[in-house]
């Protein structure tokens, strides 16, 4: 990253890969259960934050926070929406595969 000495502007480093692999993560588990359960939506979107922190063992990416954004057509369907993100947030591979803390602030409209 940038920050550190001799980083780079303007590459992807591999604390962004990191945390995209959660978030992308996210989002097909969250893809493969909206269809499992026929849950129509019109968009997903998220972004997602890596933490990377200095620790007694060195540089280690400590947080991954994602915020995914689902628009959906019909309010009787949120609740629903929000659960299924929360359990793809529980059976996402790889963010289970991780050490690092992965959060989600799931975000729901109906337009």
């Amino acid at each position: 990253p940038p920050q550190f000495p001799g980083g780079h502007e303007g590459i992807w480093s591999p604390e962004h890969l990191y945390t995209a692999a959660a978030e992308v993560c996210l989002l097909t588990t969250f893809l493969s259960l909206a269809e499992k359960a026929k849950l129509a939506f019109k968009s997903y979107k998220s972004e997602a934050v890596g933490t990377l922190e200095n620790v007694e063992k060195g540089m280690l990416m400590t947080r991954i926070h994602i915020k995914p954004t689902v628009v959906i057509d019909d309010e009787s369907r949120k609740e629903q929406t929000i659960k299924l993100l929360e359990k793809a947030e529980k059976y996402c591979l790889i963010s289970n595969s991780m050490k690092t803390e992965v959060t989600i602030e799931p975000v729901v409209l109906v337009r």
